[in-house]
């Protein structure tokens, strides 16, 4: 299971389907579809140790709806190309031109990261990477459906993310399994809801790569005495 690596920098790109126009849900969810043999290319993979989606309205531009790539890498030149690669050799996804945009300089020194937010970007991470097999095996209207019911109902009852996620998970998602089996999932479940500071709120970052719609949440809800705890 990769741990991200204190020092490395961060990355921005945007990707539509060809047309380059903004992307509904379904088309977010295809353009995600299409994007996943990116994220298995050896020179992706080799300098790119993390990254995480989400749907986001581009509102320095056209005010459109796009898949956003953050990527945390260690050689910026390397991500780059096998990036730029892969959209020229998959005619059905675009990048698209956004304004926050982020291409890390490959000649400055690679950023130094403290351990609270090397917890919060191996969080994105690997939420990420247990979203995605989810979507994959699960089903994107079945899992955005669940994200919603948990987001508006299991969460203000006090539903812990475990009781309602984890079989899912268990059955949808290698990824998951191999962060059980390196007893690292008990910290997914408790990072979920409270690893984002100050905010608190890290479902808030499964709720967007869903595309579920979002609205402001009861400050209790990141309590931690607030979710029920179970054996």
């Amino acid at each position: 299971m990769i741990t991200l690596p204190s020092h490395h920098s961060l990355g921005l790109e945007f990707f539509r389907l060809s047309d380059l126009q903004p992307l509904s849900a379904d088309g977010y969810f295809k353009c995600l579809k299409l994007l996943r043999p990116l994220f298995t290319n050896a020179t992706f993979t080799a300098s790119t140790p993390g990254f995480y989606l989400n749907r986001i309205t581009n509102t320095k531009d056209d005010q459109g709806n796009s898949v956003r790539l953050t990527y945390y890498t260690t050689d910026p030149s390397r991500s780059l190309k096998a990036i730029l690669e892969f959209v020229e050799e998959n005619g059905n996804v675009a990048l698209f031109e956004s304004k926050d945009s982020n291409r890390p300089n490959p000649d400055a020194p690679l950023n130094e990261h403290d351990d609270p937010e090397l917890r919060f970007r191996n969080f994105l991470n690997r939420n990420t990477q247990i979203c995605l097999d989810a979507l994959e095996s699960y089903g994107p209207h079945s899992f955005q459906e669940l994200v919603t019911h948990y987001r508006y109902v299991f969460l203000s009852n006090r539903v812990p993310p475990k009781q309602i996620f984890g079989p899912v998970f268990e059955a949808h998602s290698e990824y998951f399994r191999k962060l059980r089996e390196q007893a690292l999932d008990e910290q997914y479940w408790h990072d979920l809801v409270h690893v984002h500071p100050p905010q608190n709120y890290g479902l808030h970052f499964m709720v967007n790569m869903l595309a579920v719609i979002e609205s402001d949440y009861d400050p209790s809800f990141w309590r931690e005495d607030w979710i029920v705890k179970t054996t």
